[in-house]
């Protein structure tokens, strides 16, 4: 008999100032990825972000948010774990953008890497050219904010992210 743990992602709650969630699922090659909210400086989500992709792609706030979490989730899928989370961590609404990806998970197929990314975020509406143009916005405004060389390790080591960026 299978126990549960084969079934389900294991998940660690500690509770401080605000809340930790460790997540690890040995289905999807040990990937990790935390969920922390610890200031009031993290509530919202990457209004500054979300702004410029709605003035600079043309899609609605909500869209915005939706898209920004996928892409964010996909690189906490397929980066290097503790990288892609240092960048998480310096960007202010991550990791509500995470949470709120997450709860929404099941477009894509089940298909990993970039097809499902392109999947999620087509089943929301979204053609080639905004997926791009979005994921370009979420790129540079990351380099702005985490800096050149964290972000360009990330790139460099997800398979098939260059070509969108």
């Amino acid at each position: 008999m299978l126990e549960s743990k084969d079934y389900w992602p294991s998940i660690d709650f500690q509770w401080s100032y605000g809340f930790d969630i460790r997540l690890a699922d040995s289905r999807l090659g040990g990937s990790e990825c935390q969920i922390r909210s610890t200031s009031a400086v993290d509530e919202g989500i990457m209004d500054e972000l979300i702004a410029r992709i709605v003035a600079n792609v043309g899609v609605d706030r909500s869209l915005a948010e939706r898209a920004v979490g996928v892409i964010l989730e996909f690189l906490c899928k397929e980066g290097p774990t503790d990288k892609v989370q240092a960048l998480i961590d310096r960007l202010p609404g991550a990791q509500e953008a995470l949470q709120a990806a997450r709860g929404e998970e099941g477009a894509g197929g089940g298909m990993g890497g970039i097809m499902g990314v392109g999947s999620r975020l087509m089943s929301m509406g979204l053609g080639m050219g905004a997926i791009q143009s979005i994921t370009r916005e979420v790129i540079g405004y990351t380099r702005e904010t985490a800096g050149e060389n964290a972000v360009g390790e990330i790139v460099a080591a997800v398979p098939g992210l260059s070509q969108f960026i």
